[in-house]
């Protein structure tokens, strides 16, 4: 499988410079009826992927493909056309899907990593051939350096945010270990549509951004408003995240609102899935306004992704203190008389406990934090599963906030808090003994 997906096309891509790095391994010693082979089905298969270029789509399936082709002209001789119409194409293709802030245009954190450890070497091989890189490929790897921080957790996981999988922390550390800009983690990030809220070793990183545009929308979920919250090394709420391809079948389910902890309206997802032959998978309809406010450490958030299909509006707004001791939330729904759930999806390693308070419920991280989630309304803790762990998809639980009626209970307020540990208590000085 390709590192960007399992389609023939990226299968192509990917052993086409598979080849090419060990090529100097597997021609050592070789004989020239074998060299001749081997150079000449590198060729079919460097001009069976060059013709397929016109009837890509764009996409990240585009961007394997033309890695591969400026690779092969870079190491092919008499490939030096190759190289110049391939190298100009995936500038082109660079500035199209990178946004100024960043962010990949399919808002999957996933993808950023995957294509800096493609850009990384590609770079390098520009100056060994003596070639002068497009200006697009060293700009592009800038610009994405510090987002692959903006989405990292204490524990150096990625938020699972639209089709981001389990991370791979040494995929992550590669990358970042190549990073020349050495500048500050960014808070915002307006044109991917995700915010970042950190103070005291506490993250909370927040989706409030649109849909893609649909051709890049295979992967994204329904999960706008949607937030991720950890504290030093340990996640506390996290989403359900994208399966492994050997579970494709819960893809679908992942992919629904209900898997991201945020509010779901009338047992509806804020996105609708094309199902049809050219359009399966990609999202028809979906959150297009969608506005932000922020200053400081305090955002409010607003979509439309319900207005069309159920008639109402979902509003957040959530600030983080200054110490990052405290989360507060307040969940807003406007329009129609609909019922609603929060839903707080933790991680699997962290242990919930239910409480005799009905508004509460505390939650014990590994390393041994305390904290208490608290709602202005009943909670109730169910079942759920986290699907992007290295280890594969795993048993957990969620916090529900469920109302019947969005006319009577119009919003919600809980919060997040952390709990002090109790000091032990100071010893009494050993009084000094008679000398008897």
């Amino acid at each position: 499988r390709g590192r960007f997906g399992p389609t023939s096309n990226g299968i192509a891509a990917e052993r086409v410079r598979a080849w090419i790095g060990a090529s100097g391994l597997l021609l050592a010693g070789a004989d020239q009826v074998f060299y001749r082979r081997f150079s000449r089905a590198l060729w079919r298969q460097v001009r069976q992927l060059e013709f397929q270029m016109a009837r890509l789509p764009p996409g990240i399936e585009r961007l394997a493909a033309l890695v591969a082709l400026v690779t092969a002209g870079l190491c092919m001789e008499g490939e030096e056309r190759l190289v110049v119409r391939a190298s100009r194409l995936l500038g082109e293709e660079l500035d199209r899907q990178i946004l100024p802030d960043g962010c990949h245009v399919s808002r999957d954190p996933g993808v950023l990593v995957a294509l800096v450890l493609d850009l990384l070497p590609l770079r390098q091989l520009f100056p060994a051939r003596n070639a002068t890189p497009p200006a697009a490929i060293l700009t592009a790897v800038d610009r994405m350096m510090p987002m692959i921080r903006f989405f990292q957790h204490g524990d150096g996981t990625l938020a699972r945010f639209n089709g981001m999988g389990q991370t791979a922390i040494d995929q992550v550390a590669t990358a970042l270990a190549y990073d020349e800009t050495r500048g500050l983690t960014p808070t915002s990030a307006p044109r991917g549509g995700y915010e970042r809220l950190e103070a005291g070793g506490t993250v909370a990183l927040v989706d409030c951004g649109p849909a893609p545009p649909s051709a890049f929308s295979a992967r994204a979920h329904a999960g706008c408003l949607s937030f991720e919250l950890s504290s030093g090394l340990d996640t506390i709420v996290i989403n359900c995240g994208s399966p492994s391809l050997q579970r494709a079948v819960w893809r679908v389910q992942a992919r629904k609102t209900a898997a991201h902890s945020t509010a779901t309206v009338a047992d509806r997802s804020s996105m609708t899935l094309g199902q049809g032959i050219y359009t399966a998978g990609l999202i028809l309809a979906g959150p297009r306004d969608v506005t932000c406010r922020r200053q400081d450490l305090a955002l409010e958030a607003r979509h439309d992704g319900y207005l069309a299909r159920v008639g109402v509006r979902h509003g957040r707004r959530l600030s983080l203190s200054a110490a990052g001791d405290l989360l507060d939330g307040v969940d807003r729904i406007e329009g129609e008389d609909r019922p609603y759930v929060l839903r707080f999806h933790i991680h699997p390693a962290v242990t919930l406990i239910p409480t005799e308070h009905p508004r509460a419920a505390l939650l014990r991280l590994p390393s041994g934090e305390g904290w208490r989630f608290l709602a202005d309304q009943p909670v109730t803790i169910e079942e759920s599963v986290a699907l992007a762990l290295a280890e594969g998809p795993r048993r957990t639980l969620q916090i529900t906030v469920p109302v019947a009626s969005s006319a009577a209970t119009p919003a919600v307020s809980w919060s997040f808090q952390k709990l002090e540990r109790p000091r032990p208590a100071a010893r009494a000085e050993d009084e000094p003994e008679l000398p008897l």
